[in-house]
């Protein structure tokens, strides 16, 4: 740049006229490298800002088919089971809010959270409202806390939570068969 800016003055010395088109093409070319390099650098994959996501799972009493004209009356999360996939990348805000209107005990509990079970201690009765950072790629279950908690569980109230890694799975992209 220092020689360009040399070679402008020079001729701006020399020659009034050659040396305004010296000027500003210099100037148009630093314009389009420097617009040329935010443009590498936008596509160069820069991390995504963290995203903040909201679920809200409610608890429902269901008669849940199984095959064969066989069901069995479930504890659910929104129906169904398992609950819904709870699906946000690494480094991502999350707010679970769990709504209870049945006439049972039912909490949430989703691993992914990472945070101490005391966290989850209070009236079962009522709806649980809470935020987490998460911070660690993976695969988790979240499930009902009330007591018994394998008595919910195999009644139907787990599901799966999934954290992307923030710069994305080490073998390509994940996939899902549904």
């Amino acid at each position: 740049m220092t020689t360009l800016l040399a070679l402008s003055t020079f001729k701006a010395q020399n020659s009034p006229k050659s040396s305004r088109l010296v000027h500003r093409s210099g100037v148009a070319r630093h314009a389009v490298m420097a617009f040329a390099a935010v443009v590498f650098l936008a596509a160069a994959g820069l991390p995504a800002l963290a995203a903040s996501h909201k679920f809200t799972v409610t608890v429902v009493d269901k008669n849940v088919n199984v095959g064969a004209g066989m069901s069995y009356a479930a504890w659910t999360y929104n129906g169904t089971v398992p609950g819904p996939l709870l699906s946000v990348r690494q480094g991502d805000e999350v707010h679970v809010e769990l709504i209870n209107h049945t006439s049972d005990a039912h909490g949430i509990d989703v691993n992914a959270a990472q945070i101490s079970p005391d966290h989850f201690s209070g009236d079962p009765m009522k709806n649980v409202s809470y935020s987490f950072k998460a911070e660690v790629p993976g695969v988790f279950m979240y499930h009902c806390t009330a007591i018994p908690i394998l008595d919910h569980i195999a009644g139907g109230m787990f599901g799966m939570a999934i954290v992307e890694p923030k710069d994305g799975w080490p073998n390509g992209p994940a996939q899902s068969i549904d």
